[in-house]
């Protein structure tokens, strides 16, 4: 059977989760539609709950588990752990995160294929500096007029900006290794 689309999703880890979806056209390899969505974990953590993060991670389990399941994706892109020492917490919980979404992917699809990428990558591949901030990468992808013209990112959460930002380093990863679209994902 074929599919005339394939997806790429970018996931932007943290309490606020960043979900930026790509669906481009097989043939052309060209984008056809962008979609994003943010969450906030913490909406769905119970009051009276004794492990806040175990929630988070139970809650966030189920959101991917439904991305993989909804869209089929050919590939994730999710932004890799780094050791920020001012902030030695947020890198274990990010590390739990990623871990905990790279999990529920395998587990759902084990074909899906899954790219881990630090933040400078990112934020270089989009035209940005290596610390560009919030602002700079909107500007730097309303810049790219294969998103520009499918999607309003003035109305698009941070998280979102960076989820989308994800999925474009992934779907160029693809631009400039076709094979990702053939190899096995591990």
């Amino acid at each position: 059977m074929y599919n005339d689309t394939y997806t790429i999703i970018g996931i932007d880890p943290g309490n606020n989760l960043g979900i930026g979806i790509l669906h481009i056209d097989s043939i052309t390899n060209k984008i056809v539609g962008i979609e994003s969505r943010t969450y906030i974990l913490d909406t769905y953590v119970r009051e009276e709950t004794f492990n806040v993060l175990l929630e988070r991670c139970s809650r966030l389990r189920e959101l991917v588990i439904g991305l993989v399941m909804e869209y089929r994706p050919l590939m994730f892109c999710i932004e890799s752990s780094f050791m920020n020492s001012r902030f030695p917490k947020s890198v274990i919980q990010l590390s739990q995160y990623v871990g905990t979404i790279e999990l529920a992917i395998r587990n759902t699809n084990p074909w899906c294929k899954i790219l881990k990428v630090p933040p400078k990558y990112i934020k270089a591949r989009c035209g940005a500096g290596g610390s560009a901030g919030k602002d700079e990468m909107r500007d730097n992808l309303q810049a790219i007029p294969a998103i520009a013209k499918k999607v309003d990112l003035s109305a698009i959460t941070e998280h979102g900006i960076d989820s989308l930002a994800m999925a474009y380093v992934a779907y160029l990863e693809i631009l400039d290794q076709p094979y990702l679209l053939w190899s096995l994902p591990f």
